[in-house]
């Protein structure tokens, strides 16, 4: 008798090259085969696509008749299942055979956690992270935890689960439920920070994310948005405005507002007149252009239960500095 799998991954590709090809055959590696990936083309010109050997009948491309980026592709690959988890996989992300056993162990120990995120290295090497989940800060800037540091830097600090802010969209898993619950990412993102603010939504429902070190991978990053000079910085801009006006909590809406204004304008001052300067002026501008939607979108959300702004303040960093040196930040030890 056939059951339902426990996770449906969904990659999202866009001119990926040889890296989906890797991703795919990382997933048919793993010790738990009981999955269902959904691989999501947003329209790509590299004819990769074409040319992708899928290993078995779990594996299916789905097409995009035009690039919705990933917030809207993720969104596109997992609507209509009926999995209890869903996960999002970058094509540049290959897992460690393991990952998804110990992931679905971590989901069945941790029941009242809606998100749960592997350790993902920048190399097969594995002696540098590419990121141990996200954080995020009062200022509306986020980053993935430990991005660049050598790992004997953290190694000592998670030997068991750890609650970290978010997952990374690179390897993020989420109870279906929550995800769609609170509507999936936000579509109108495009690219990043959906993810951040997606699990900024969750924890302000009490929702937790879980850091779990026996999953792990490789994320080579930047494949896609590379082939744009400045196109991640100009999304990033705009997109950070955005999530503090439709997501954020409405105790923590002006503080975080005025810090982040505060900390744009340091950017600024301290990079003025260099290349980086004005493409934060145009993805600023587009946030400010954005505004309305910004607002309709809050309008429109489910209002957050009482104490989300006390339990978002308490996730958050307050400290630039942390913004600047991206820590690997525990918020609590299971």
């Amino acid at each position: 008798m056939m059951t339902e799998p426990w996770v449906r991954i969904v990659i999202v590709t866009y001119n990926s090259g040889n890296f989906t090809q890797a991703c795919v055959n990382a997933l048919a590696s793993q010790t738990d085969s009981d999955f269902e990936a959904i691989i999501v083309d947003n329209l790509s010109t590299d004819e990769a696509i074409e040319s992708l050997i899928l290993p078995d009948a779990r594996f299916t491309i789905k097409r995009s008749n035009l690039n919705t980026g990933f917030a809207r592709g993720s969104n596109l690959g997992l609507q209509d299942g009926t999995t209890t988890f869903v996960m999002t996989l970058n094509p540049d992300t290959t897992l460690e055979k393991t990952c998804l056993a110990e992931l679905r162990t971590a989901a069945d120990n941790f029941p009242n956690s809606a998100m749960f995120s592997p350790i993902l290295y920048s190399t097969n090497g594995q002696d540098i992270l590419d990121g141990a989940g996200d954080s995020l800060s009062i200022f509306g800037l986020g980053w993935r935890n430990g991005a660049g540091r050598r790992c004997g830097e953290y190694e000592a600090d998670i030997q068991n689960p750890v609650e970290v802010f978010g997952p990374t969209g690179a390897a993020a898993l989420y109870r279906r439920y929550e995800f769609e619950r609170e509507g999936g990412f936000d579509s109108d993102f495009f690219c990043y920070l959906e993810d951040v603010d997606l699990a900024l939504r969750l924890r302000a429902r009490g929702q937790i994310c879980l850091l779990i070190p026996t999953a792990t991978g490789v994320h080579i990053g930047g494949h896609s948005s590379d082939a744009i000079p400045g196109f991640a910085l100009e999304q990033s801009v705009c997109n950070g405005l955005g999530m503090i006006i439709k997501s954020a909590p409405v105790f923590l809406l002006p503080i975080m507002l005025v810090c982040h204004l505060v900390a744009h304008s340091r950017f600024q001052f301290r990079n003025r007149g260099t290349a980086q300067a004005a493409i934060r002026i145009i993805g600023f501008r587009r946030g400010l252009r954005n505004l309305a939607r910004s607002l309709r979108a809050r309008l429109r959300r489910r209002p957050y239960p009482i104490g989300a702004s006390f339990r978002i303040g308490q996730a958050l960093s307050w400290s630039i500095e942390e913004v600047k040196a991206r820590p690997l930040r525990i918020l609590n030890r299971r």
